[in-house]
């Protein structure tokens, strides 16, 4: 076999890894999910090339697989966010990032130790001015914050890919997969403050929403009560407010009063359809459910997540 490998290139694709990650881990958005492992390649060929990676990648390799066979999905099967060309044969596209099998087993790659994570050399905020996104590097993930950017053609779940307000490294993002109950539906996608101001010419139901996250609880109960049962600790629905703290994270939504507004929407945990997060198989929204009168309306919401921190959520 024989690797060619472009030094420049390399070299300009660190810098762009290095602005672009946090800790390893990538941000899931747009269609083709099936080919996760392209965001390791680059980092995968400088095994062979002497081009030393520019941060550690813990985030990249602690996610082992067990199975036979390399599923179709990103973080687990899930048939409802492929598109129609995937096949079985579709994840093995990305069998480049296994070059790094190649490099013999002193190599630093494997021997390395692992340092911290270079706080310093990031901006805490960055808008890429070919990309018209904003990156946001705080509350331990990084998020995209993308404008002007819409599918121009037929795709599956095209909006949900494409047009959120913003995709996590950690929380993903979710696609509908029905349209009778909020619970099919999507969640917005928006982080930290939000303003609405909304004038609408009769009364009007509303369900403001934030990052969809873990469904189960430490117990392995649903946060959600289905008809009867038990229902796992770690999730909290209260007038203004709502939250939830599971091994996914753990996120929150608050009802702000604002220009007469009073905050007193009802926090509300929806379960959401299986498969319908790219990173949860099963997962709940946050919600924050009002009417709206027929009249000058302002909404405020402040919306936060956290990731966990050895499989736990911490400092909430």
């Amino acid at each position: 076999m024989v690797i060619t490998v472009h030094q420049l290139g390399l070299e300009r694709l660190g810098k762009v890894l290095i602005r672009a990650w946090l800790k390893g881990a990538a941000i899931s958005f747009g269609r083709s999910t099936v080919y996760r492992f392209t965001a390791i390649v680059t980092v995968s060929t400088m095994a062979i090339a002497d081009c030393e990676p520019p941060a550690h990648l813990n985030g990249v390799i602690s996610k082992p697989h067990t199975q036979t066979l390399l599923l179709l999905g990103y973080k687990y099967d899930c048939m409802n966010m492929i598109e129609n060309y995937n096949g079985p044969g579709s994840p093995y596209r990305c069998m480049k990032a296994f070059i790094c099998l190649a490099s013999l087993a002193h190599h630093p790659f494997w021997t390395a130790e692992e340092l911290p994570w270079p706080n310093d050399l990031f901006l805490s905020h960055e808008s890429p001015s070919d990309l018209l996104h904003l990156m946001c590097r705080q509350g331990g993930h990084i998020f995209l914050l993308p404008s002007s950017q819409s599918p121009h053609y037929a795709m599956h779940h095209g909006p949900a890919r494409y047009c959120k307000f913003s995709y996590s490294s950690i929380f993903g993002f979710s696609c509908p997969t029905g349209n009778m109950d909020l619970g099919q539906l999507v969640e917005s996608q928006i982080w930290y403050l939000r303003v609405h101001k909304i004038s609408p010419k009769r009364k009007l139901p509303s369900s403001e929403r934030g990052w969809a996250v873990h469904g189960q609880g430490a117990d392995g109960r649903a946060l959600v009560r289905n008809f009867s049962g038990p229902m796992s600790a770690g999730g909290d629905q209260e007038i203004s407010w709502v939250r939830t703290v599971t091994a996914g994270g753990a996120v929150g939504l608050f009802d702000i009063p604002c220009r007469g507004s009073f905050g007193k929407r009802e926090g509300q945990l929806i379960q959401a359809g299986p498969n319908s997060n790219v990173i949860f198989s099963r997962s709940i929204l946050l919600s924050l459910l009002d009417e709206i009168e027929p009249s000058e309306s302002w909404l405020a919401t402040a919306i936060i997540g956290k990731p966990p921190v050895n499989n736990a959520s911490q400092g909430w």
